[in-house]
């Protein structure tokens, strides 16, 4: 018995890869996948011998607001409050809306709950590898000599002074995170990428210029056959 061939649609969604990187998350899939893998959007890098230490926060630092900015922000949740206040209920009642001084005197007294740690200590591994990317990054002991990066923040290139904050640096972080994640997690060798296309998702606020470069990494770094740009809002 003869299978019918695959149709179109069906092998093109096979070759192509979506991408969608964030500052803290890297999701990565075929389109046929149900939900995306998602990894820590992150790599160690071995420090060498007497070289400074670097490591970005696991959390993205708060930015710094000038007043005006920290006003406009203020106007818009009393919008929308105002606008929630306003609405009916899934239920067709209206919205009972708390006064906010009942609200500051509720949290005022009400006392946070310690939980207490009962595992004596982490399972940490230890490695001699020359990078370690993605979520075993958390299990590498605190000894150990890597250097932590992040290459995204905020949604874009986490250029800056620091070791490893250049642009050539970055993308190569990326590089090697994407190709890692490809060929261990898809199981897709990276010589074979030539045959599928890429899906990069963008946030809905970006750098032209940046975009440019990562497309250039998909197409030339990686070796990828072809590039898809697609912009969603947040990331």
């Amino acid at each position: 018995m003869i299978c019918p061939p695959l149709p179109k649609y069906h092998l093109e969604a096979q070759a192509s890869i979506i991408l969608h990187p964030g500052s803290r998350h890297l999701r990565i899939g075929r389109p046929s996948d149900s939900v995306p893998h998602t990894v820590l959007h992150a790599i160690a890098r071995k420090r060498r011998s007497g070289a400074q230490p670097h490591a970005d926060p696991f959390l993205v630092p708060q930015a710094k607001l000038e007043p005006e900015s920290v006003q406009e922000l203020e106007e818009c949740r009393l919008k929308v409050s105002h606008i929630l206040q306003s609405s009916l209920m899934s239920d067709g009642t209206r919205r009972f809306a708390t006064p906010p001084q009942q609200i500051a005197a509720y949290n005022k007294r009400i006392q946070p709950i310690r939980e207490e740690d009962t595992e004596s200590s982490p399972p940490w591994v230890c490695s001699d590898k020359e990078y370690v990317v993605g979520d075993e990054i958390l299990s590498l002991h605190p000894n150990l000599e890597y250097n932590v990066h992040f290459p995204l923040r905020r949604g874009d290139l986490n250029v800056h002074k620091g070791l490893g904050g250049s642009i050539s640096a970055v993308l190569a972080d990326l590089e090697t995170i994407w190709g890692h994640c490809i060929s261990t997690i898809l199981n897709v060798p990276l010589k074979d990428l030539k045959f599928y296309r890429a899906v990069l998702i963008i946030p809905d606020i970006y750098n032209r210029d940046y975009v440019k470069k990562l497309t250039h990494l998909l197409l030339t770094g990686l070796g990828f056959g072809g590039c898809f740009v697609l912009q969603v809002g947040g990331i």
